[in-house]
């Protein structure tokens, strides 16, 4: 194993949120990345963004880490990159992240990162948000649909190629 996959759900509450189909788009997102030779995924709940950074950060340090984040787990993802400071992670991509307000600048650890900002976020401040910090941004506009916005083939085409880069 070259890359390891850490994968943080969006959802309004609980592991998969009110709606079991609020996640299908990641669950799509980590079978397309498991067939990548050397990558190893895992996935975990908005909320328990510090158990995926525990598990990132007693990962062997020769691997290269990924962080994909979608809504919640989005916002959720510069919390975790902030806290485990002190683990490299090589890519972050966030997918419409939200709440817009809960975003964290990133810091140093992280060497590059991609954000697919929605200019049309869903109700009640759900997505939009931006990714702001010490590393590398790309911020790539999107606009759609909030919960549209994980089956879109073109950001899985552009996770799956930033993982395959690594």
């Amino acid at each position: 194993m070259t890359c390891h996959v850490t994968i943080l759900l969006g959802g309004l509450m609980g592991f998969d949120g009110w709606i079991p189909f609020v996640n299908s788009g990641l669950w799509n997102l980590k079978d397309e990345l498991d067939t990548l030779p050397g990558v190893s995924t895992s996935v975990f709940a908005w909320n328990d963004w510090q158990t995926a950074g525990a598990a990132i950060e007693a990962r062997n340090r020769n691997i290269k880490q990924a962080i994909v984040g979608y809504s919640g787990g989005g916002s959720r993802a510069t919390w975790l990159t902030n806290q485990f400071y002190r683990v490299p992670i090589n890519s972050l991509v966030l997918w419409d992240p939200s709440p817009a307000w809960q975003m964290q600048p990133i810091k140093e650890n992280v060497r590059g990162a991609l954000c697919f900002h929605n200019q049309n976020p869903m109700f009640f401040g759900y997505g939009g948000g931006k990714l702001t910090g010490a590393a590398p941004i790309y911020t790539h506009e999107i606009s759609q649909w909030h919960m549209a916005v994980q089956y879109s083939a073109q950001l899985h085409a552009w996770t799956v190629e930033t993982v395959r880069n690594l």
